[in-house]
């Protein structure tokens, strides 16, 4: 149920984290984007981080050589909430370290892995240092950050979602921020 946990912890636990304007709000999420149980729907799990003024980042945890649908889902999670996506385990060691690419013909048994060494712990290691270097990522990409300020011309605060796009003249910049923001009193 990764719609609700991300609902759910954006409203009851962010959302409250003190003020806006004084905290900064991450969620970082682990996860294949798979999801199978929730009550809420992906556009509801973004408005509700929108809402909090959380920044999703995600790190994709599908094992080495597979295919991922819910990609898409977490890239969307990060992208419209200001956030970054991480797929550590797209750049694979898998048998043929010249391309990465690892089939599912190369090995007797992908049971539990141990095609991949896992009784050695070889895969383990691997997964946990793709995993520290995508939380490493992570810090330094907040560690390193600017804050800038928007006034809006429009003095309307019905409360509706407004976009805003923001720009860097100097090529080689990567620019994230929040994609919008509600029209409210508080703003």
């Amino acid at each position: 149920a990764v719609y609700d946990a991300i609902y759910e912890a954006c409203e009851q636990e962010i959302a409250k984290a003190g003020p806006r304007e004084q905290t900064r709000r991450v969620l970082v999420l682990i996860s294949d984007g798979m999801d199978v149980e929730s009550k809420h729907t992906l556009d509801e799990a973004i408005s509700m981080a929108r809402r909090a003024e959380t920044a999703i980042y995600t790190i994709g945890n599908t094992s080495y050589g597979f295919a991922n649908p819910g990609a898409k889902y977490l890239e969307e999670l990060a992208d419209d909430t200001g956030g970054a996506a991480f797929f550590p385990e797209r750049k694979t060691p898998g048998t043929d370290f010249l391309t990465g690419y690892l089939s599912h013909g190369q090995f007797d048994s992908l049971e539990q892995n141990k095609g991949l060494n896992a009784e050695t712990g070889t895969y383990t290691a691997e997964n946990m240092i793709a995993l520290a270097d995508s939380l490493d990522s992570i810090r330094r990409e907040l560690t390193n950050q600017y804050l800038i300020g928007y006034t809006p011309t429009d003095n309307n605060l019905d409360g509706t979602y407004l976009k805003i796009r923001v720009v860097a003249n100097r090529k080689g910049v990567v620019v994230r921020y929040k994609p919008g923001y509600f029209a409210t009193g508080g703003q």
